[in-house]
């Protein structure tokens, strides 16, 4: 068993490992931290994806989102049947997972941003959207490419058991200690009065780093 690591942003801060993908990285406290071997997935609304799957995060971390109203038990029932063993409700959420299919660091970042923003934040692709990829790195050594995309104007949905909000969504992906890709990526509502300030999104990406790298 790899051994326990400590947080590098601050002391009360948690840490988030995922061995499958050699990384760790930091969340705030009152962040929940799923079990490692979790996943994380995207119901598929309107059969855009095979599977019924929209997207797939490993070993996630999860900002709950307490304005979200109670899930109803057709809606857990479904989820159920699905094989899930859990729902949530989000207001941000960060994990990682692998980078098949793509060519490189820069084209797994755009890919993991424009999927994740899409399975979170609109499946009709009813808003408007923007994305900029750019090289990334950091103090501990993580280097690849960083994908930042926001979706703003989703339609009002005054059934929705949440709020509607606009997103943002960060990907990441660089090479694992075996040469594989990995991709990390965050989603946050923003454009509200609680949203998660910058410098901590900034904080928890600074902090990915690798894990049980041997």
């Amino acid at each position: 068993m790899p051994e326990p690591v400590g947080p590098v942003v601050a002391e009360d801060w948690r840490v988030v490992t995922s061995p499958q993908w050699y990384t760790a990285f930091d969340v705030p406290p009152e962040w929940d931290i799923a079990p490692e071997g979790t996943i994380l997935s995207w119901k598929d609304e309107y059969d855009n994806w095979r599977d019924g799957i929209a997207f797939v995060l490993n070993d996630p971390a999860v900002l709950p989102d307490f304005a979200c109203g109670e899930w109803s038990q057709e809606e857990l029932d479904e989820a159920a049947e699905d094989g899930a063993d859990d729902v949530l409700s989000a207001r941000a959420v960060a994990g990682t997972r692998g980078g098949q299919g793509a060519t490189g660091t820069e084209d797994s970042s755009l890919l993991l941003a424009a999927n994740l923003l899409l399975a979170n934040y609109d499946q009709n692709a009813e808003a408007d959207s923007s994305a900029e990829t750019e090289p990334f790195s950091n103090e501990h050594g993580i280097t690849g490419h960083i994908t930042t995309a926001t979706v703003t104007g989703l339609p009002d949905d005054p059934g929705a058991r949440c709020p509607v909000r606009d997103g943002l969504v960060i990907g990441i992906s660089y090479l694992s200690p075996d040469n594989n890709l990995v991709g990390w990526g965050l989603m946050t509502d923003i454009g509200y009065e609680d949203e998660l300030p910058d410098e901590t999104i900034e904080q928890i990406v600074g902090s990915i780093r690798y894990y049980n790298a041997g």
